[in-house]
């Protein structure tokens, strides 16, 4: 039966690549195509992610399918990875929304597309969790929806563009998993003041420079577990202009990411702290 879902899943995803080739590319030269390229990449990834799942969550799990309810933002992790869930979606969205742009395929095929995968993803994971201990959880899963929403959104209200969703992680400890070390993770929103500010006073604002406001925790796993807010300096690489498909494609991607600079961290329990570069 698991054997089965993941059969079925991995041939919906490859249902929905398939579906965006195309059938006048007959012949080598015309095979090594943008389109092709950005096909074969989507392909690979997401047979990958499945056989992944299957072999993390329900290989060796006897788990009946059940639900389960964390707390949302007052559980283990108090929120981080709900958070978490709904930023991977929304990178996800955004890389294969740029990568099929850069390829030129149809806004209507790059708008679908970058939805179904991130979605159909997302659910797999959770019916991989509903066969484990974890349990499928609809707050996970309407997390990640979220995500992919904000990035619907910010293609079809350009305002949003203006409030970029962010993410930095920088690990104190050497050895440190990316997935659950929440102490090292810090998800931003990034406001670009040039535009949102009014006239001239946004104007004179310098467009490379965002304000950004950032949430994370401290004493993950442990009983002293609080939450952080953040607030500093973000590059802003959506100003940077250039000619390039390919750079556009890649800076736009790279700019879901939050770079080290001057910020400061508050809590509840302590003093703020005041820093040259912000990195967790």
């Amino acid at each position: 039966m698991k054997q089965l879902i993941v059969i079925i899943i991995l041939l919906l995803k490859l249902v929905v690549v398939s579906a965006q080739t195309d059938s006048n590319n007959i012949g080598y030269k015309k095979w090594l195509t943008k389109k092709n390229l950005v096909i074969a990449g989507l392909v690979v990834q997401q047979s990958a992610s499945s056989l992944v799942e299957y072999k993390w969550w329900w290989q060796d799990s006897s788990n009946a399918f059940h639900f389960e309810h964390d707390g949302v933002f007052n559980n283990y992790s108090l929120g981080m990875d709900k958070i978490g869930h709904a930023y991977v979606s929304h990178l996800c969205y955004h890389a294969i929304y740029e990568a099929m742009t850069w390829a030129e395929f149809t806004p209507r095929q790059t708008l679908y597309t970058s939805i179904a995968l991130p979605a159909f993803w997302a659910l797999s994971i959770e019916i991989g969790d509903a066969f484990s201990p974890y349990g499928f959880s609809v707050p996970d899963l309407a997390a990640n929806f979220a995500g992919i929403g904000y990035g619907v959104l910010q293609h079809k209200v350009p305002f949003f563009k203006n409030i970029a969703f962010k993410f930095s992680y920088y690990p104190r400890k050497p050895i440190a998993r990316l997935s659950s070390n929440y102490d090292d993770h810090i998800y931003w929103l990034s406001f670009n003041m040039h535009k949102l500010l009014p006239g001239a006073v946004g104007r004179k604002w310098p467009e490379v420079i965002n304000l950004a406001a950032g949430y994370s925790i401290e004493g993950y796993h442990t009983a002293n577990m609080r939450r952080e807010f953040v607030f500093g300096l973000d590059i802003n690489l959506a100003a940077i202009k250039t000619k390039s498909k390919g750079v556009t494609a890649f800076k736009n991607v790279l700019n879901l990411i939050h770079l080290p600079l001057p910020g400061v961290k508050v809590t509840r329990e302590h003093t703020p702290q005041y820093k040259a570069f912000l990195l967790n």
